[in-house]
């Protein structure tokens, strides 16, 4: 299972402000150029608390990523612990995985321990299958936990938050004396960071002495200063905090958008809400939508594979926390109406009839589940569809606590049937007004907002068979009045017409999927704030808005063996990683000029540090330190130096995925095999720059074997183009400019050099050229092949070619310009006539590439 695009972004997002840490080393200042390289913050932005950064524990970075509900927020976190071991070299790679309910603790342990789940198959890859997950009780008890254990796997402990932050330490065991830890304690006396009166082997002793990076799940559960003192008691090195409703003192880096996941197919939206007369309607309707949305499926699974049985969740309202015949009743009601008992569950906090239940085995015949607020975070079914409410016609519902179970879209598939690509609640309130106060607060609970929900004024759901009649009478409040419904078995000679009901939401579906894509295209992968974006963003200029309706750029996708989380096969966004797999990095050269010194990587090199109480704890060699290693190299024999400088270097790089850790120190051995005395110290003074080189030439490498494997998968056709990146309506936030420049198609584009704006201005003023507008490089257009390569400049002439183009300064000729130059030419050439690529020179000659002059003789008759 790989990535979707925004899951890449948010990562990219974490990459970004790790990068800006390394450079200021201050956590607000970090925090604030983070911010301004994605918007423009305006007098107005620029001291609004989502921009400064709250220190919530002293000196230690806590960033927070908001996710809606289903958009794979455990996911993002199985890959951001390489990102955040990437920048944290330290000898012992330890994880704290704290979360807030028992359902979800014996989910997380479930699925990162199973080496067949997605998530632990994806932290196998990016830390080579060294990796041990524990319970309380398997680490309390020191089952393969040990100090030896710990320098070689990567160790995820999951915990509960109620481990750690029950309020009497002396009832928690983790603070307790441990004898099964007690090999740890010379550890934690060298370390020096136990806490006070604490037992050198409590286990929270043995925590804090890992300095463990932290993910906080579901992170609004953990904001009281209890949670935070709980915090500070594991001494993390780390927070990372994630969460669909983020609260006032988080550090959000980044915010994905409910309709991303809804482009990605990861959700069931909109929520289509009626109100209807009474319960017994709220119940008739479920059960007709029920049989439809399964006789739909059943044709949708003869032609896609896929099986599908929708499933209703009835809220029942007690008449008191104990009542319990209240389901009992609706449930043998259920029975009357012909429902078989095997497809009706009862799941509340004292009866679980579906504990064990595999409810998306075929199978399985669970069609109805009876709950009333039981099925809350942790709790996922993706065959979920509809809600139907049964409180008291005069009362408001309260459905915001499981409202996010109907949301989750089974297999992450857009089905050719509309009315499986959305969930569906009904309600029979007087205050319908207030419900939908609810539902909205249901959604903003998980990620969504009103406009994600559609309200539909409608009858009941005409059925046009022989029904079966039934009274429905469990509770004395509810009339008796006839249900209808339909035999409920389902076969092929069954018809159950169009209803007004599907009717009106297949048509708001559709409005919400071109609303949706529009909001996307705001700004393509973006992940600020979307009020933010919107106020700081640039629309099309008006003569231009009809003109790229039809415009779709082509990037590469990719058919792929592996099955999926649902064990669907499907393409994927092309990711170079993917060809990587059999890369031998020790059998390639390690010809490296480190005399040449890139300026950029100069100028990082010797920022300076800034001291004040942001002042960030992570590992770098100090000022103290580098003399002392430079003693150490001095005093070495020739094998030790290469061996320190190895281990050192390995640390400064940390993980490539997917080359391994033995593959990359075979490679630095070979590298400093050959230095001399003074090349090993010039090392140790310039390590950022011998770094980046190593990585810039690692990545080269390793861009080059894809190349091979890349053009022959494209011959045959498994790595192909798919015409589906839009021009955003709106320019992504960030900086932007009036250049006065002809034919821009916005207002205000993206910053550029001199040599662009020099090239740009000569082209757009061509009588062929309709619009030209500046790529943002890190959230644009993408020619994806062996290289990620962000082109300069999208033209498009009256003749409706469209141009990429790259501008390079005569002293940037590089071997990543060629491999440029051979992906653009490549892509052009598949992509069709209509499309074309230049990467143009001021007077450099480069085979294949342009002089400005030439260039320009050749795009004017496009």
């Amino acid at each position: 299972m790989e990535c979707k695009p925004y899951q890449n972004q948010v990562l990219e997002d974490l990459a970004t402000y790790l990068k800006q840490l390394e450079i200021t080393r201050n956590l607000k200042l970090a925090f604030r150029e983070y911010w301004k390289s994605k918007i423009i913050l305006t007098d107005e932005t620029n001291n609004s608390d989502d921009f400064i950064y709250k220190d919530n524990i002293k000196g230690v970075p806590n960033l927070c990523i908001k996710v809606p509900t289903a958009g794979g927020k455990t996911f993002i976190a199985c890959n951001a612990l390489k990102v955040l071991f990437d920048f944290y070299q330290t000898n012992s790679k330890a994880v704290l995985w704290l979360v807030p309910s028992i359902t979800i603790l014996e989910q997380t342990i479930k699925n990162l321990s199973d080496s067949k789940h997605p998530y632990r198959q994806k932290i196998n890859t990016h830390f080579q299958g060294k990796v041990e997950v524990y319970s309380k009780e398997q680490i309390l008890h020191g089952i393969n936990f040990n100090p030896t254990s710990v320098l070689e796997n990567l160790n995820i402990i999951v915990l509960s938050f109620d481990t750690i932050r029950i309020r009497k330490k002396e009832d928690r065991k983790i603070y307790q004396e441990n004898g099964q830890l007690a090999s740890f304690a010379f550890l934690n006396n060298k370390q020096l960071n136990n806490l006070p009166e604490i037992d050198e082997t409590a286990l929270i002793n043995v925590i804090r002495n890992l300095k463990p990076i932290v993910i906080v799940d579901e992170s609004h559960n953990a904001t009281s200063e209890l949670s935070l003192e709980m915090l500070k008691d594991v001494n993390p090195s780390f927070i990372l905090d994630l969460t669909a409703t983020p609260r006032k003192n988080s550090n959000i880096i980044s915010y994905v958008h409910a309709g991303e996941l809804k482009k990605e197919n990861m959700v069931k939206l909109p929520v289509i809400v009626s109100n209807l007369s009474d319960k017994d309607s709220v119940i008739h309707n479920a059960i007709q939508l029920q049989k439809r949305l399964e006789k739909i499926a059943l044709e949708e699974e003869k032609k896609s594979g896929k099986y599908i049985r929708p499933i209703v969740l009835f809220q029942a309202q007690p008449k008191n926390k104990d009542d319990s015949t209240t389901f009992q009743k609706l449930k043998q009601s259920l029975i009357d109406l012909m429902i078989p008992d095997d497809q009706i569950k009862i799941k509340t906090a004292e009866i679980n009839e579906i504990k064990g239940i595999d409810l998306l085995s075929k199978n399985c015949n669970v069609r109805y589940i009876i709950t009333i607020d039981a099925l809350k975070e942790g709790w996922d079914c993706p065959f979920a569809y509809i809600l139907a409410s049964l409180a008291d016609k005069n009362s408001p519902i309260s459905v915001e606590q499981i409202l996010g179970r109907i949301l989750r879209q089974p297999y992450v598939f857009s089905y050719d049937a509309k009315l499986l690509n959305m969930s569906y609640v009904f309600t029979a309130s007087s205050q319908f007004q207030k419900t939908l106060e609810f539902i909205v607060k249901g959604l903003n609970n998980v990620g969504y907002s009103s406009k994600d929900c559609k309200v539909l004024e409608l009858k009941e759901i005409e059925v046009k068979s022989k029904p079966v009649q039934t009274t429905f009478n469990f509770q004395e409040t509810i009339n008796e009045k006839k249900i209808k419904i339909v035999d409920s078995s389902l076969n092929d000679h069954m018809e159950l017409p169009i209803t007004e009901f599907e009717q009106r939401a297949i048509i708001e579906s559709e409005i919400f999927f071109e609303t949706t894509i529009q909001n996307i295209s705001i700004s393509e992968l973006s992940t600020a704030p979307i009020e933010l974006k919107e106020s700081n963003s640039m629309s099309y200029k008006d003569v231009y808005k009809d003109k790229l309706i039809d415009v779709k750029l082509p990037r590469y996708y990719m058919t792929v063996d592996e099955l999926g989380l649902f064990g669907k096969q499907e393409d994927q966004y092309f990711q170079k990683e993917i060809l990587l797999k059999d890369f031998k990095l020790s059998s390639k050269d390690t010809e490296i000029n480190f005399e040449e010194v890139d300026p950029a990587i100069y100028q990082i090199d010797i920022e300076n540090t800034i001291g004040d109480d942001y002042h960030v704890k992570y590992e770098v060699l100090d000022k103290s330190t580098m003399n002392a290693f430079k003693t150490l190299i001095q005093a070495s024999t020739p094998s030790a130096k290469i061996r320190e400088m190895t281990a050192q270097m390995q640390k400064l790089i940390g993980s490539i995925w997917p080359i391994s850790e033995m593959e990359l120190e075979k490679y630095l051995l070979k590298i400093f095999e050959n230095f001399t005395p003074e090349q090993f110290i010039d090392c140790i003074d310039r390590q950022y720059i011998y770094k980046e080189k190593i990585k810039q030439k690692i990545s080269l490498l390793s861009s080059e074997f894809v190349k091979e494997r890349f053009e022959k998968l494209t011959n045959s056709g498994i790595i192909y183009l798919r015409y589906d990146y839009m021009i955003p309506n709106k320019q992504s936030p960030g900086d932007l400019f009036d250049y006065g420049i002809r034919n821009s198609l916005y207002i205000k584009e993206h910053r550029m050099n001199e040599f662009e704006k020099e090239v740009i201005n000569k082209i757009a003023n061509l009588d062929n050229i309709l619009l030209w507008t500046k790529n943002s490089e890190r959230s644009g257009f993408c020619l994806n092949g062996y290289i990620n390569h962000y082109p300069d400049f999208i033209l498009i002439t009256k003749k409706g070619k469209k141009i990429i183009l790259e501008t390079k300064g005569d002293h940037l000729n590089n071997p990543d310009t060629e491999l440029k130059i051979e992906l653009g030419r490549q892509w052009a050439s598949k992509a069709g006539d209509e499309f074309r690529y230049f990467l143009v020179f001021k007077e450099a000659e480069v085979k294949y590439a342009f002089k400005v002059e030439k260039a320009i003789e050749l795009i004017k008759d496009l």
